[in-house]
């Protein structure tokens, strides 16, 4: 377990590290929730990316 405090009069984070994780997006909600989140960043980026290169969305 780690901890880093926050700024004077703010709370500060806590975390576990180190720990195994199963890296099933479909049977774990922990590993589901993580991949997920790394997902929608890699697509937010490639659609950034195409936007950049003067394409459009044909929705």
């Amino acid at each position: 377990m780690h901890h880093t405090p926050g700024p004077e009069g703010e709370p500060g984070t806590a975390g576990f590290g180190g720990l195994a994780t199963c890296g099933s997006v479909w049977a774990c909600p922990v590993c589901s929730a993580k991949i997920s989140a790394r997902r929608s960043k890699d697509l937010e980026q490639l659609i950034n990316w195409n936007a950049d290169r003067g394409a459009r969305s044909h929705c």
